[in-house]
């Protein structure tokens, strides 16, 4: 599988794989909205008026989130967030 890493605002774990996104929550995976991470990579804050030019492009809101690779999940959480990820692509 080709799973994408997520951490969003330094404390959030988001994975995407195959149009489907997870948060690490409570020490398990759980659905997300994958329409987040989206937002985060895109900079779009939906909070700023529609016609506002920091609506998309948003380096606040870039700044919020980091790509992960799978070796640095592993370091910052363990090997068994890899494995609880393997259990729900079963």
């Amino acid at each position: 599988m080709d799973w994408k890493f997520y951490l969003i605002s330094d404390k959030r774990l988001f994975c995407y794989c195959e149009g489907m996104a997870y948060e690490y929550i409570n020490d398990k995976w759980e659905e997300a909205d994958g329409r987040e991470i989206l937002n985060r990579l895109i900079g779009y804050d939906p909070y700023e008026p529609d016609d506002s030019p920091y609506k998309t492009g948003n380096l606040e809101i870039l700044e919020q989130i980091k790509k992960l690779s799978q070796e640095e999940v592993i370091e910052k959480y363990g090997n068994e967030v890899i494995d609880k990820i393997k259990d729900i692509d079963k």
